[in-house]
């Protein structure tokens, strides 16, 4: 089956996604970093510092060591209970302890490389209770080059996506509990100390659904002039 054809068979959701934010992180100084959206600006923390871009001029760098760029108390808009769509550029070689993580809201919901370099998706259905899924087949996306991660919620499973390529689902229906609030932080996990990532981040975007593939398609096309990796997509 054609590749793009596949892309589009398993990118068929109902639902339309709306981007509820996006951080493009070319500022370049400062410690402040623009919502483009829904001005949810995010504050860089720790030693979280500008990096070369992997899109435009300049990424969000940071060295594993407690650095993030953090939004307290965030919006309900970033608290979607049904679907969501996380997608971010990537590159590093290392991770923390318990991994690199995209975006976290204090684990209702996150986007993960681990240590191994493979990508996790998971949210918080209920107390002490997560639904995740690892991409499968494995990737691994430690190799320094720039990586495009999307991981989603569907109204029906959890995907990930690296470089355009789907990486399996796991079904899940259950919607998404955020129980005891928290904080959203873009780079770390804002209630632990060892999922802190080591490596440069760019334009992040959080969608309010699962996107579909067109969108999916247009996040790609973004990087292909700037990715050292191939990106599979026609």
């Amino acid at each position: 089956m054609p590749r793009l054809l596949l892309i589009f068979l398993l990118l068929a959701v109902p639902a339309h996604a709306a981007l509820v934010s996006s951080w493009n992180f070319e500022e370049g100084t400062g410690t402040n970093a623009d919502d483009s959206v829904s001005n949810f600006d995010c504050t860089l923390a720790g030693n979280a510092t500008w990096g070369a871009g992997l899109i435009g001029a300049t990424s969000l760098s940071l060295d594993g060591i407690g650095d993030s760029c953090d939004i307290s108390a965030p919006n309900a808009a970033l608290q979607p209970t049904a679907q969501l769509a996380i997608s971010a550029w990537y590159a590093g070689t290392t991770t923390d302890t318990g991994g690199n993580d995209m975006i976290n809201l204090s684990d209702h919901y996150g986007c993960r490389v681990e240590t191994g370099g493979n990508v996790k998706v998971f949210y918080l259905e209920s107390a002490g209770v997560w639904r995740e899924h690892v991409a499968s087949p494995a990737v691994n996306v430690l190799d320094g080059g720039a990586h495009h991660l999307l991981c989603q919620k569907t109204a029906t499973a959890l995907e990930v996506f690296v470089d355009g390529v789907a990486r399996g689902s796991t079904a899940f229906t259950t919607a998404i509990s955020y129980t005891g609030g928290g904080n959203f932080a873009i780079g770390k996990n804002p209630l632990t100390g060892n999922q802190d990532t080591n490596g440069r981040i760019d334009q992040v975007r959080f969608y309010d659904a699962a996107i579909d593939a067109s969108t999916l398609a247009s996040l790609l096309a973004e990087g292909a002039s700037r990715k050292r990796q191939p990106i599979f997509f026609p």
